[in-house]
């Protein structure tokens, strides 16, 4: 079941006469605080800061979705450059050698192919009798040879860092002869979504459609929000992932009346 990550925006509501837009556990956060009266707050300025945190919503999503869409076209385009029946398997390792070192967001690029040979760009030997074709990666993708299919986010046994891997079956004359998978680190995406503040406070995260925190800066990546605050950020998530992305929701988190906004990241399901 591959996931479908969300970003969300959390604001906080006012407080005193302080109008406080906090973005805590949820997806992509911001924050700005204006010296404003809870009227004022709730219509013209309210209006204003909403509109502006939901545009950076949708902005930040836009561009996590094209850090995925490179990630994409290389897959496919390893696969129709493996392919071809004549390139040898020291051209194909040197080939993904020069990928992997030229571009600091890689951190594997390996090819499984039906009769069990298996190459890839980082260090270290396989186990003995290591099959690809075992593997879900390869499975999936072989039984889907017409897409580019990305895994769930998972923390690397290798790196220690959060990586999504995509697959894309190879195919010659009609028949799957391959898989080739590219392992990249989301680091480019955290930086993207913790990035950008609104004022002083406030910070992004990312969580996939299973509860797990995949970016966040204070909880560790790959804990489950289920086990966070006693439920209580699940219990935001339930309400928001169903909106349509843009959306800003009113809910309780921790005592506190907050709105969210939530925007859904394409291409993080099936990538066709």
């Amino acid at each position: 079941m591959f996931q479908k990550i969300y970003t969300i925006l959390r604001l906080d509501s006012i407080k005193s006469k302080m109008l406080l837009f906090l973005l805590l556990p949820v997806i992509l956060c911001f924050t700005v605080a204006s010296s404003v009266s809870y009227s004022i707050a709730d219509t013209a300025v309210g209006k204003y800061v909403r509109s502006t945190v939901v545009n950076d919503t949708m902005l930040r999503a836009t561009e996590v979705e094209a850090e995925i869409t490179v990630a994409k076209s290389m897959a496919l385009t390893l696969a129709g450059v493996l392919a071809s029946p004549n390139i040898s398997d020291a051209d194909t390792y040197a080939l993904f050698k020069r990928l992997d070192e030229g571009a600091t967001n890689i951190d594997n690029i390996c090819v499984g192919y039906a009769d069990k040979r298996y190459i890839k760009s980082a260090e270290g030997t396989m186990a003995p009798g290591y099959d690809p074709t075992a593997r879900s990666w390869y499975i999936n993708s072989a039984n889907n040879p017409d897409k580019v299919l990305i895994t769930n986010a998972y923390v690397s046994q290798t790196t220690g860092r959060m990586v999504v891997t995509f697959t894309k079956a190879v195919v010659r004359n009609g028949s799957v002869v391959g898989v080739v998978a590219a392992e990249v680190n989301l680091d480019s995406v955290k930086a993207l979504v913790m990035g950008k503040k609104v004022a002083k406070t406030g910070y992004g995260l990312i969580i996939d459609n299973n509860g797990m925190i995949v970016i966040h800066p204070t909880i560790k990546s790959g804990e489950y929000m289920q086990k966070i605050d006693n439920g209580a950020l699940e219990s935001v998530y339930n309400q928001i992932k169903t909106e349509p992305s843009g959306t800003t929701i009113r809910s309780v988190y921790n005592g506190v009346s907050n709105s969210y906004c939530a925007a859904s990241i394409k291409g993080t399901t099936y990538c066709s």
